[in-house]
């Protein structure tokens, strides 16, 4: 599955003759937000986001002289962290986790001018992703009274196929408005829904809403 993925990324930057006004690359920057996180005296288990970082590029379709739709293969580098904690002063437990992902991703957009004279359009579509590489990282700890358990405290390093699952998906809703921050960099915001985004240490699905912002480079 990732072999193919890789393949058609790298077979749609191959097809520059589609668009004159695509940008050549667009940067984002993401912060997901995650459903779902609990939290009360006997029990804590959510997931926290950094900033997501993703490159790609727009690679447009013309349909009647407009550029309609546009396949945007691309990267992006994801870094959450994970807490869990359970029990009580006698019998109880935490883990602290880093969770790290690279991975590529492929979105289809279809656009729509917003007035005939401007270039302001809205966008939508939807992203389907693969982890490439992914990782835990972190600190698990317990405690109880019982003399035979006792204390411990381990370190966690292993592969982050337990909470990435192997793919991601979701619908995106964007905007880009008719303003341009210099001459070659023009913004786009994106609004990002992720059912089942990743699994938690208690085995629960966590979905995830993404607010983006994107740098498109001409």
């Amino acid at each position: 599955m990732k072999h193919i993925f890789a393949i058609l990324i790298l077979t749609l930057f191959t097809f520059q003759s589609f668009g004159q006004k695509a940008e050549k690359i667009k940067v984002g920057l993401g912060l997901p937000i995650f459903l779902g996180n609990e939290e009360s005296e006997m029990e804590l288990n959510k997931v926290n986001a950094f900033p997501t970082i993703s490159v790609e590029k727009p690679i447009s379709i013309k349909i009647n002289r407009d550029e309609k739709i546009s396949f945007n293969p691309g990267v992006a580098f994801f870094y959450f962290k994970e807490k869990e904690e359970w029990g009580n002063e006698d019998v109880g437990g935490s883990k602290d986790l880093n969770q790290l992902s690279f991975n590529g991703y492929l979105k289809l957009f279809y656009k729509q001018t917003i007035q005939k004279r401007s270039d302001a359009f809205i966008y939508f579509g939807g992203v389907a992703g693969v982890h490439i590489f992914s990782q835990t990282i972190g600190i698990e700890m317990g405690h109880s009274i019982n003399t035979v358990h006792g204390n411990f405290e381990d370190d966690v390093k292993q592969s982050g196929k337990n909470f990435f699952n192997s793919i991601y998906y979701g619908p995106i809703l964007g905007f880009q408005p008719d303003v341009k921050i210099t001459n070659m960099i023009v913004p786009s915001f994106e609004l990002t829904f992720f059912p089942g985004f990743v699994t938690k240490v208690n085995n629960n699905k966590a979905s995830a809403i993404q607010v983006s912002v994107l740098l498109g480079i001409h």
